[in-house]
């Protein structure tokens, strides 16, 4: 009679199974992870952070004429890709437009943004936030600076 007996695993395979779960594991870990750290965003081999700092514009809005317009003057050496335009109200900011498909305001250059639909009134106040156009490692990338950099004006 031959007798047949029961055996778990050997330890090697026991082993390799463990080694597996852990090193997924730890993919998965690392890929979680992973999504907590933003890509870093250049410009010109800079933090895009510093770059803000480096912006200077003049910011003018009139509507005087049956438009809104804003004039924008780019006094610094960072070219500004694009604008971002809150009304500051009683206690709140609204974004209330950004600028699309806008032509970046190289440096000394003035531009006039024309807007019509837009909710603003004489002697409302307003707070224009720079957009600059950085750079990660695959493509170009938009960044809104933070608004300690923006610049604020009433409409006349």
């Amino acid at each position: 009679m031959i007798s047949k007996q029961k055996r778990g695993l050997s330890p090697v395979i026991a082993t390799m199974l463990l080694v597996s779960l852990a090193v997924v594991l730890a993919v998965i870990v690392f890929f979680w992870a992973r999504s907590f750290l933003a890509e870093t965003i250049t410009k010109e081999g800079v933090d895009i952070d510093q770059s803000c700092s480096s912006v200077d514009f003049e910011v003018e809005a009139d509507s005087s004429l049956r438009e809104l317009t804003i004039t924008i003057v780019n006094k610094g050496d960072v070219p500004i890709y694009n604008v971002e335009i809150k009304k500051k109200g009683l206690g709140e900011e609204k974004t209330i437009t950004d600028i699309e498909n806008q032509n970046s305001i190289s440096p000394g250059e003035t531009a006039t943004i024309s807007l019509s639909s837009l909710d603003l009134r004489t002697g409302d106040e307003i707070s224009v936030v720079p957009i600059l156009l950085g750079e990660t490692e695959t493509y170009k990338k938009a960044y809104v600076c933070e608004d300690n950099y923006a610049k604020e004006t009433t409409v006349i």
